[in-house]
């Protein structure tokens, strides 16, 4: 008797205000067996797609075993992009369209991660309209709007650089 992974599906977002580069992403897993797992996180110096594909790729490392994973996610350059990767790693990470004049593929630290979990998992990403009501989505997307603001609460309030200004002593 073969058995066939579990079924896992993921919601994913990211959000990134650009004037401080503080992002945030969050992800909602849901089990085959009804139980649901919400994560979010924050990081500084950062853009818009990366917390995208952090979203996925945290979501997809926190899972326990191996599964058939399909994630969710209203970025069309995480769910476009996640099928190029087989052809950018056969031409050394070099993008190849009519706007990249043969440069690196961009974030190419977090597609390697990403495909690297191929092997562990069957993974499929579908791109879904954002704020069209779908309740796993609006959930991710809340998370990381939650987790960009706790970000720019703790730059802002705990910046190392405080430690710098004439007055303060450590």
């Amino acid at each position: 008797m073969i058995l066939t992974p579990p079924a896992v599906t993921i919601y994913s977002d990211g959000s990134c205000w650009h004037a401080d580069r503080v992002g945030g992403w969050g992800a909602v897993i849901q089990y085959p067996c009804g139980s649901v797992v919400a994560l979010s996180g924050y990081e500084y110096d950062t853009t818009t797609q990366r917390m995208e594909m952090l979203a996925a790729i945290y979501a997809i490392e926190y899972l326990p075993w191996q599964a058939v994973v399909s994630v969710y996610t209203d970025n069309q350059g995480l769910a476009n992009g996640f099928y190029s990767i087989r052809r950018w790693e056969n031409k050394d990470w070099m993008a190849s369209s009519k706007w990249s004049d043969g440069a690196m593929v961009q974030n190419i630290d977090l597609w390697k991660r990403l495909y690297n979990m191929t092997r562990h998992h069957t993974i499929s990403i579908f791109w879904i309209r954002g704020h069209s009501g779908i309740y796993g989505n609006h959930w991710a997307d809340r998370l990381a709007g939650q987790a960009r603001k706790r970000g720019r609460a703790c730059k802002e309030n705990f910046a190392p650089s405080s430690l710098d200004k004439p007055g303060l002593t450590s």
